[in-house]
This record gives structure tokens, C-alpha cells and sequence, in this order.
């Protein structure tokens, strides 16, 4: 069973921005970005991704559900994140659609469902040694926040995050029959640096993917590194959830630590 960590425990630090119940942006006031990756059918770009944080000493979190990590041709890529420091949480078990994505606002599944489907997704977690102390944030499928969702993620001792909206990262899996949903990886990048030119990405938590159906040869993946080099030349810094959000502290062991503010 799942601790409960009270809302108390989880109120919003003063400078994270909220939407639905779910941390959308960190602290705006400093040059800090989030790089997150969500992991569910498609793991085409693991060596890439891995390979390019790691020269570029960034530490990302990876949201992967259940079925990404029960797959056993995952097992030494999980091993290799850990290895290096990256965050791993939950990301649903089946990937189940917990709202309508045309319309976020609409449930499409109870709180016994979520709550079944999360526990599952942190059994897959526990399988790779990854406890629910270590697991404190959760990101939705789609990234999409929710009140009602946010709300039992709360209650089931998590604290939720979604993408910050504008840059469009998480485009990164759209494929070209998807016709006006498609954007390219130029088309993403340059919004990325558009949306930085107009307004900053300070608290920034840029939502990417583990790789995309095979009808996307654009990959973005392979302008990670040249983004990311970019940014670094624009003066931000890559944190990871615990820095960036300050809600807790980063406890490898044992149970969370609340930080003192």
C-alpha cells in the first residue's frame, strides 16, 4: 500500500507555479531548466539521450510506466540511468488515459482506477529496486494536470508535475500524419529558442520522449545535444525536480526528508 503524505506536506513552495494541482514551472527568477523524458512504447532514442546527458553533465528524470519497465529490453537502460543519476518515477502502469486530451478537463477514469494503476506502476518500480521514497514526483500520461488527479496523487504521498506550456517539446513524438499536429524537429527547436528570445525559460520543465513511432524519422533526439549546448550558452543552468522545485530533499535512503525554507 501506498503511504499517505498529507496536503500539509505538499504545499506549494512560493515561487513554483501550479496548474490543476500539478508543478507546471519552478522558480521563475532563476535560469534553471528541468529536462524530463516520459518512456511508454517508444525507446529509440535511449542510447542518444543517455549518451548526450552524460557528456553534458545534465541529470534529467525519466517518467517510464509499468510496461516500460517490465519490458526486459529495458533492463540495462534503467540500470545505466540510475547508474547516472537520473530520476526515475512513475508514469502510470498501462499508460491510462486519466483525461480526454482534447478536452484535459474531462476525467476518463475514477479514483479507483488511478489508484489500481498506480499501485501497479509502483510495483514495476520496486522490481528495479527504485522504492516510493525515491519516487516522490509523478507525471501524468501526456504531462496533461488534472485537479481531481493531482488531488489522489497528493493523497497517495506524490507530488505531481506537468510540462511548462509554450515551448512545445513535447511534440517531439508527433508523427507526419498527424497533418497539423506535426511539427518538425527545426520547428521544435527553433520554438524552443523563440519562446527563450520572447520571455526566458527560467523554471522551465521541458517534457521530451524516450524515442517515437518509426514514422517519425525526424528525431529530435539528435538535436538534444546542440539545444542543450545552446541554452548552457544562454546562461541556464540543468536541474533536476528536487533542485528546481524544493520541495524535498534527494533521500537514495531511507525515508524523504522534508527541506526546512
Amino acid at each position: 500500500a501506498l503511504n499517505t503524505l498529507s496536503l500539509h506536506d505538499a504545499l506549494p513552495i512560493y515561487y513554483n507555479e501550479y496548474h490543476s494541482g500539478a508543478i507546471i514551472r519552478t522558480n521563475p527568477q532563476k535560469k534553471q531548466i528541468s529536462l524530463v523524458f516520459s518512456g511508454h512504447q517508444f525507446v529509440d532514442g535511449k542510447r542518444a539521450i543517455r549518451k548526450i546527458l552524460k557528456k553534458q553533465k545534465v541529470e534529467a528524470s525519466f517518467f517510464l510506466t509499468g510496461d516500460f519497465l517490465r519490458n526486459k529490453r529495458h533492463k540495462k537502460l534503467i540500470s545505466r540511468l540510475q547508474k547516472d543519476g537520473h530520476y526515475i518515477g512513475a508514469h502510470s502502469d498501462k499508460y491510462l488515459t486519466y483525461t480526454d486530451p482534447q478536452n484535459p478537463t474531462q476525467l476518463r477514469a475514477n479514483k479507483t482506477q488511478f489508484m489500481n494503476d498506480l499501485r501497479a506502476n509502483f510495483k514495476a518500480l520496486e522490481k528495479k529496486k527504485i522504492s516510493k521514497a525515491q519516487a516522490p514526483f509523478f507525471m501524468a500520461p501526456h504531462g496533461l494536470p488534472h485537479d481531481s488527479i493531482s488531488r489522489w496523487a497528493h493523497e497517495a504521498g506524490l507530488i505531481m508535475v506537468g510540462n511548462t506550456p509554450g515551448s512545445g517539446s513535447q511534440n517531439d513524438q508527433s508523427i507526419p500524419e498527424m497533418r497539423d499536429g506535426y511539427y518538425s524537429s527545426p520547428e521544435i527547436f527553433n520554438r524552443i529558442l523563440e519562446v527563450e528570445s520572447r520571455g526566458g525559460l527560467n523554471g522551465h520543465i521541458l517534457l521530451f520522449h524516450t524515442g517515437s513511432d518509426k514514422r517519425r524519422t525526424d528525431k529530435f533526439y539528435k538535436r538534444l545535444d546542440p539545444m542543450i549546448r545552446e541554452l548552457k550558452k544562454r546562461g541556464y543552468v540543468f536541474t533536476d525536480l528536487y533542485e528546481s522545485t524544493g520541495i524535498i530533499e534527494k533521500m537514495p535512503e531511507g525515508k524523504n526528508k522534508k527541506r526546512k525554507h
